[in-house]
This record gives structure tokens, sequence and C-alpha cells, in this order.
């Protein structure tokens, strides 16, 4: 098992068993020494793996907004927000 740890978890449902494995990899990136100096500054993380994790999660948390954004002017809420904070 080069490269990636694994755990095997035995799962019982029922009168059924599943056998789940989880896998943890590990890869080999080329990346620029400079760029990730300057963003471990940037973004206050202290370890190459969790600015990845950091950069993969603002990666999917921008295309998560974009996709709200698309919605923008589509949907009509009716709602008095003064009414609903007490307000006359």
């Amino acid at each position: 098992m080069d490269g990636a740890d694994f755990a095997i978890v035995l799962i019982r449902f029922h009168s059924y068993a599943r056998l789940c494995i989880f896998m943890h990899m590990r890869t080999t990136l080329d990346l620029d020494a400079k760029l990730l100096t300057k963003a471990m500054k940037l973004t206050g993380e202290n370890t190459k793996t969790s600015l990845i994790h950091f950069a993969l999660e603002e990666i999917i948390r921008k295309s998560n907004i974009k996709s709200l954004l698309e919605y923008g002017g589509k949907i009509h809420i009716d709602h008095d927000v003064n009414s609903s904070r007490g307000r006359t």
C-alpha cells in the first residue's frame, strides 16, 4: 500500500454487513516555493498540507457563491423586514 493509508470499517445494518474503505491519499506536487511561502503568509496556514486544503475549500466556496449569484433577480421573496424585527 505505497502512497496511501487505508482504514477498513465493517458496518452492520440490520441483517447484513457492509465493508467501507476510507482512503487517505498521498501525492507528489511540483509547486513554486515562492508562491507557497507567500500564500502561507497571506493565509496564516503553517503547513503545505493545510494550505492546499484551504485552497481547495476556497475554490469550492467561491464556486458555491457563484452558483448562488446566478439566482440574482430570479427569486422573489415577499418579506417585510421591518415587521419581522418588530418595527412599525
